[in-house]
């Protein structure tokens, strides 16, 4: 049963990306590259740019209680303090050619193409962090969403307090709300014009590929009109659903997948169904 701060953050998120310049805005939009939903999600024409949301009213429900996770972050936050001190005292000496900006005035302002670097305690120190990072939130969505840039902006909205801002998962944006407006209800907060949304950690930016900026955009149009029109037809369920289900849609073998219901052609996601194989 969910509860009613859960779905007042999900009111809320709505109407943040709203605020974003999201056209067109869902709730409980399917995932292409898994079996599961996000809580809400936008598509703005400006890009165009996809913003996906996860609402998290209690810790419970963002971090899962048989892990050592106070352990866990200190392993991460030392480890990501080793590879800071790479990025700035050995890639440079060492990796000159990956410095691209070559006209900045200062050396701090100057940009560098770290993920290129072949340094071996570089290399070893990101694997470190890819398996602390597996280990907090390798079982929940956060983990395959921001692995396969779902979207240009991943979103966890929470009640103020429930999630530390050490604990954002790697690749994700923190946002917060008052629970005073939660137990009030979003709804009052919304009718006086305001948005009680509060950024703590900036979203990084993803350069999500145009195939799954359209199936975003394909999968809140489906659930848009399933929750107006509940009887709609099966054929037409989002990525996730009934349309991935005994058998699915057939594929041409060119990167698309041809809905018999439609004749319409969708750009298909690498590994769709990672999670069913996993």
């Amino acid at each position: 049963m969910e509860t009613r701060e859960h779905l007042g953050l999900k009111e809320l998120a709505a109407s943040w990306l709203i605020s974003m310049g999201c056209r067109a805005v869902a709730h409980e939009v399917p995932c292409p590259v898994a079996r599961f939903r996000v809580d809400a999600a936008g598509w703005m024409p400006d890009g165009p740019r996809t913003v996906v949301i996860e609402c998290k009213a209690s810790r419970a429900d963002f971090l899962r209680d048989d892990l050592r996770v106070d352990d866990l972050l200190a392993e991460r936050g030392r480890l990501l303090g080793r590879k800071a001190e790479i990025e700035r005292d050995l890639i440079p000496v060492h990796e000159p050619h990956l410095r691209r900006d070559e006209d900045a005035l200062f050396e701090q302002g100057a940009a560098w193409d770290f993920e290129r670097s072949r340094l071996l305690p570089y290399r070893r120190v990101l694997r470190q962090l890819a398996k602390v990072e597996e280990r907090l939130h390798g079982q929940t969505k956060f983990n395959l969403i921001a692995r396969w840039r779902l979207a240009d902006e991943l979103w966890v909205l929470a009640a103020a307090g429930v999630v530390r801002a050490r604990e954002v998962p790697a690749g994700w944006g923190l946002a917060e709300c008052s629970p005073a407006v939660l137990r009030r209800g979003v709804r009052h907060a919304l009718a006086l014009g305001t948005l009680p949304v509060r950024v703590v950690v900036p979203a990084p930016r993803h350069a999500s590929p145009d195939a799954r900026r359209a199936r975003i955009l394909r999968n809140i149009a489906v659930s848009l009109t399933k929750s107006q029109f509940p009887g709609a037809s099966a054929a037409a369920s989002p990525d996730g659903e009934e349309a991935d289900a005994g058998g699915g849609a057939p594929h041409d073998g060119a990167g698309t997948t041809t809905h018999p219901a439609s004749g319409t052609l969708d750009a298909s996601v690498p590994d769709a169904n990672i999670e069913r194989r996993r």
